[in-house]
């Protein structure tokens, strides 16, 4: 099966490639009814980031071939822990693809289509966008918000607020302020992302690349945490690498007598796993984390209050998002701009990331 990853539809597991390419041409054809302002509806936010294809689908290793510099790679494909890695199959309709997140370092060559990276790099970028007209702050990314929402709703927010900035001599802006690196993929090009950098991908039309990603062991992610809060000391996929990444080591270091994880190493995990919660309220992977921790540290019933409490959250912002995509069709004309036009077309910033 394809591994289904969206950022509106969570995650899931389709039967076969067939049954996937299947539904991402009735994505495409409904898309050219579509505004470029209209959002992505749950059902249409589906993204595939297979990980297992070449196991289930041996032929296609003749198809293609991972560049020189990262041959090595694909010597222990799925293997866990420091020095392994795997192949992965990256697919999607246009105006798909992964919200901001994080993991060791990885190449992807882009055989269809074009696909727009938008990067930082350890402690840079994601802060909360200070609102001028309330004078609070609203958050720079949504955990379950997908890359073409990000696009339309987020990312014009988090530029107004790096030109404004400027406009103010403010001189360097602070690191969680700074507008991503950005460029635009093209077929046969290959994009290479060192380990720790926050990236969100966006599809330009259908999309189709394979590629390859090191595995990453608990100390190699809390490293990863501890360089990005060096740079800035709110980054919350600093506190949550951090975090898991201790917690990770706690477990992995336990009592070989009594079973139980290193308390004090599972305790400063919490601490880092609160701030990151603090940061972004309601992040399902913090939270799932933290609810792993807090049963280590034999608090169950804390761990389902943390579960149950990002699960009203996120009931709350479901019904909230459902009542907007009805106004929203209520609103439109219905005159398309095609599959793939506003899918964050051009070459952005053309500051490019160095990487691809």
């Amino acid at each position: 099966g394809i591994v289904q990853s969206g950022g509106n539809a969570g995650s899931a597991t389709f039967g076969n490639l067939s049954s996937y390419l299947s539904r991402m041409a009735e994505i495409s054809a409904s898309q050219a009814n579509e505004t470029a302002s209209t959002s992505l509806t749950a059902a249409e936010d589906l993204f595939n980031f297979d990980i297992d294809f070449l196991k289930k689908m041996p032929e296609l290793r003749s198809d293609f071939s991972p560049p020189p510099l990262f041959t090595s790679w694909g010597a222990a494909d799925r293997q866990t822990g420091p020095g392994h890695s795997w192949h992965m199959l990256s697919l999607g309709a246009s105006r798909t693809g992964l919200p901001f997140h994080v993991h060791g370092e990885t190449w992807l060559g882009l055989v269809f289509g074009k696909k727009r990276w938008f990067l930082f790099a350890p402690g840079r970028g994601l802060g909360p966008i200070p609102d001028e007209v309330g004078g609070g702050a609203a958050s720079s990314f949504h955990p379950l918000k997908g890359s073409w929402n990000w696009f339309r709703e987020t990312y014009p927010r988090v530029l107004a607020n790096a030109r404004r900035q400027q406009l103010e001599g403010r001189g360097q802006l602070p690191p969680g302020h700074q507008p991503p690196l950005e460029c635009v993929q093209g077929p046969g090009q290959v994009v290479y992302l060192p380990s720790g950098w926050k990236h969100l991908t966006l599809n330009i039309g259908e999309a189709i690349g394979v590629g390859g990603q090191a595995a990453v062991g608990a100390r190699e992610r809390y490293m990863d945490g501890v360089k990005a809060l060096e740079q800035n000391p709110d980054d919350f996929f600093g506190h949550k690498s951090v975090g898991l990444g201790l917690l990770h080591q706690g477990m992995e270091n336990a009592n070989p007598h009594t079973g139980q994880p290193h308390m004090e190493m599972v305790t400063q995990a919490m601490r880092h796993l609160h701030a990151a919660m603090k940061i972004s309220p309601g992040h399902p992977e913090a939270t799932v984390v933290a609810a792993e921790g807090l049963t280590a540290m034999g608090r169950p019933e804390d761990a389902r209050a943390v579960l149950l409490s990002c699960e009203r959250l996120y009931a709350d912002s479901d019904s909230e998002d459902d009542d907007k995509e009805e106004e929203e069709k209520e609103e439109g004309d219905g005159d398309g701009d095609g599959g793939s036009g506003g899918s964050g077309g051009g070459s952005g910033s053309g500051s490019g990331s160095g990487n691809g």
